[in-house]
């Protein structure tokens, strides 16, 4: 029985779809959000939740759009890391558009400070804006859309290590229920291992224990 759901596992398309920008270069030439994204998705899949990742499901010359759309149309759940760049991106913000017009389930991580200054939503202060390389103030229409996220979805608060090591054991149980009562609608409880695949998601959200690794660290 455990070896005909591994097989399934291994068969499944992507549950998860990571929806971020890659963030500013690090000293050592990788991107600050690639590298956290590349760190969350391990976090997930140590729990057997397949992810759909740019850097892995896309090869040279193929078509973003399509990619982004298929992959998004496949997942059962989209994760997106929320930062002020993110809003500044049309990809991001057109993955963002099509999970939201496809009624998918969405998750964010607030990745950055959020503070809320009067009627000027920003995220973090001048000097967070600035070592992150974001000099600019985000325009009205982007701000609107950054606030209209966070209060239309479910959001954790990654904006720093030790936030992030309170909320990750939530977020990871969060989206294993998530994924699980997907499986289970597109089912409509006909599916064998469709049931089967759901029960094992649960029996991971069940598990108290989830390693923890530093995205802040790179």
């Amino acid at each position: 029985m455990a070896r005909t759901k591994l097989l399934l596992l291994q068969l499944q398309p992507p549950d998860v779809f990571f929806s971020y920008n890659w963030g500013t270069p690090t000293p050592t030439g990788a991107y600050d959000n690639q590298e956290r994204a590349k760190a969350l998705k391990e976090i997930v899949e140590g729990r057997q939740i397949k992810c759909w990742l740019d850097l892995e499901q896309m090869a040279s010359g193929d078509n973003l759009r399509l990619a982004m759309s298929n992959g998004i149309d496949e997942a059962n759940a989209v994760v997106i890391l929320l930062t002020p760049l993110y809003v500044t991106s049309g990809n991001c913000m057109r993955e963002y558009e099509w999970a939201r017009a496809g009624k998918k389930k969405v998750i964010l991580l607030a990745m950055h400070p959020y503070t809320t200054a009067g009627n000027k939503s920003k995220f973090g202060t001048e000097a967070d804006r600035a070592e992150g390389g974001l000099k600019e103030v985000l325009s009205t229409t982007q701000r609107d859309a950054l606030v209209g996220m966070l209060e239309e979805f479910l959001y954790f608060d990654f904006s720093s290590a030790e936030r992030q090591a309170g909320a990750q054991g939530d977020f990871v149980r969060k989206l294993l229920h998530t994924v699980a009562e997907e499986v289970q609608a597109k089912s409509d409880g006909q599916d064998s291992d469709a049931v089967s695949l759901a029960s094992l998601f649960l029996s991971f959200a069940r598990t108290s224990s989830l390693p923890h690794t530093d995205p802040w660290e790179i």
